[in-house]
């Protein structure tokens, strides 16, 4: 009966990224069909990311390639406040089409609304909008386009600038992924002349360039920032090592895992720990200025195909909550293959750890407030009385005692070196007293220690 419907309700509380198996059968005379279809949803902590005086995580978005509906409200959802957006583009939307001029306009108006702090992106130029000053198509890249006679380009990036310059003053040459803005051999000539027919329409203006980060760096200094874009398949180490110098104005665009062909729990949870530990080296690096694509793609997106955060999504959330506005804090915890990094903020300290060689255990004790904050951003009690399993999914600690924290992270001997010496070796074990008040009946219990050792 086509007017039969069936509603299940589900009391999910826990935040998280889930799915559900849905399986409708039918009879047709004396046969009997099937359709099986997961509904992915996901449960977001009611409670919002904490506003700070500066964002440090940002999304990209092509709405040449992308729908345009509810993307401020997903960008106002991850709680960012930057946003890089394509003006010129060449892609087709998944179910056909090209943007309205209109839609662009719309969407410029509500992110500036919003207080979003923007970046237009001049990728490949968009004939449609032009009307009969149409520019001319060439292969490859922007700077390709940009290297013709300045009459073939002028006009039309002059008609962009115009109704885009009350909302941008930075202005990024090329898609992220676009090489040639760093290595055309026509870049060092080319991205002068595009700067000051920008300046030429809008004064203070800033203008920028992609760069790959497993590819060449060559300084362009008509540059006046870098986008450096990670490939979604690129180790997260790769973020260890900032390929462009320090006094360049540089963000980082990162890309999520494409999901693999292995289990889906598996592969959901692979791309999660990829993004966070990519995201968590950068900071440890000093890159404070992170960007990640808002997509739709069920394999690598933030969002799937039709329009539903991805658990990546929630990662993402959960990133920017808790570690705008932190430092990173040069110490660690532990060592061997438990990973820990520890960021302050004010008198607030969070930790991130996961392990690089399966789940291990380990005795942690950071006061009664501690919590556990997983990956999607649900929270729970950090256990007091058992140990902490760590896995390769990173875990974020918050509500630490800070004066707990800094009195373990003090814990040294008083020489750390052990030479080879057949006559007994003697060490005092030293601590620094991080509290306010004094100390008493300390207890140090040292575990797996030599058989020969004396303590």
């Amino acid at each position: 009966d086509d007017k039969t419907s069936v509603v299940r309700t589900f009391d999910v509380a826990k935040p998280g990224y889930y799915e559900i198996l849905v399986t409708a059968v039918a009879t047709v005379g004396d046969k009997a069909l099937s359709s099986t279809k997961t509904v992915p949803f996901v449960v977001i902590d009611p409670l919002p990311p904490a506003k700070e005086s500066r964002r440090e995580f940002g999304i990209t978005f092509n709405p040449f390639d992308e729908e345009t509906d509810n993307i401020p409200l997903y960008a106002a959802t991850l709680g960012v406040e930057k946003v890089k957006i394509v003006l010129w583009g060449s892609g087709v939307r998944p179910h056909g089409g090209h943007p309205e001029l209109s839609e662009i306009q719309r969407l410029l108006k509500e992110f500036w609304a919003g207080g979003f702090e923007m970046t237009g992106v001049i990728a490949k130029p968009s004939t449609f909008f032009s009307g009969e000053k149409a520019p001319t198509s060439v292969p490859g890249g922007i700077i390709s386009f940009f290297a013709q006679e300045q009459e073939q380009w002028a006009v039309p990036l002059a008609d962009l600038i115009k109704r885009s310059r009350d909302y941008f003053s930075h202005w990024q040459i090329g898609a992220d992924n676009d090489r040639e803005p760093m290595e055309h051999v026509e870049a060092a000539r080319t991205i002068p002349s595009i700067e000051a027919a920008i300046k030429g329409v809008k004064t203070f203006s800033r203008v920028g360039i992609p760069s790959q980060a497993e590819g060449p760096y060559r300084h362009h200094p008509a540059a006046r920032f870098i986008a450096v874009n990670v490939a979604g398949d690129a180790d997260p180490s790769v973020m260890k090592s900032p390929t462009v110098p320090p006094e360049k104005d540089v963000h980082y665009v990162i890309r999520p895992r494409p999901l693999g062909p292995g289990d889906r729990y598996v592969e959901i949870s692979a791309q999660m720990a990829d993004l966070i530990k990519k995201c968590v080296f950068a900071r440890a690096s000093g890159i404070r200025d992170l960007y990640v694509p808002l997509e739709s793609d069920a394999f690598c997106g933030l969002l799937d195909n039709d329009g539903v955060p991805s658990a990546s999504f929630l990662a993402l959330r959960t990133m920017n909550r808790l570690l705008t506005g932190a430092t990173y804090q040069d110490a660690r915890l532990f060592s061997g293959p438990t990973r820990d990094f520890i960021f302050r903020r004010g008198n607030e300290r969070i930790i991130v750890l996961w392990s690089e060689e399966g789940t291990v255990e380990k005795e942690l004790y950071l006061g009664e407030s501690a919590r556990i904050v997983d990956a999607t951003g649900a929270v729970s009690p950090m256990p007091p009385d058992r140990p902490l399993k760590i896995g390769s999914l990173p875990l974020f600690i918050v509500d630490v005692d800070s004066q707990l924290l800094e009195t373990l992270l003090s814990l040294r001997f008083d020489n750390d070196e052990l030479p080879l010496s057949g006559k007994p070796i003697q060490r005092t074990l030293l601590f620094t007293n991080k509290f306010a008040a004094d100390m008493s009946d300390v207890k140090i219990n040292l575990r797996k220690v030599g058989k020969e050792w004396n303590v």
